[in-house]
């Protein structure tokens, strides 16, 4: 998941509920990860649609940040750390946080932020 600082702070927000950044994700071709921010609110359309669409990471993001733990497992399998560190930091998993600061992902904290928020963690 490579996305511009500007992607992941409108995602971000989107997570938190603000409806102008999760229009601004469609009208600017990032619709999976409006797909994801529906997903991650347990939106079944949202999450086949993800599967469809071969962003089938994203769905088993939006599962893994719930302690899915074959979602994370999948993630770890299939070479998307970065997402598995996103889902582990967001429950403060210390793994995950080294991982992210080890790897310089720290862009990627934006993510956990809204996530711990939204599942109050």
């Amino acid at each position: 998941m490579e996305y511009s600082k500007q992607v992941l702070d409108k995602t971000a927000n989107a997570i938190k509920g603000d409806s102008d950044s999760f229009t601004w994700l469609l009208q600017n071709d990032h619709k999976e990860l409006a797909a994801f921010v529906r997903a991650v609110d347990g939106n079944a359309n949202a999450d086949s649609w993800l599967w469809r669409e071969n962003f089938t990471e994203l769905s088993m993001l939006s599962k893994a940040v719930y302690k899915n733990r074959q979602s994370l497992k999948w993630l770890l399998d299939h070479g998307h750390e970065n997402l598995a560190a996103i889902a582990g930091a967001t429950h403060l998993n210390q793994d995950a946080l080294n991982w992210i600061n080890i790897k310089n992902q720290q862009h990627l904290l934006v993510l956990v932020d809204a996530l711990q928020e939204k599942l109050d963690v």
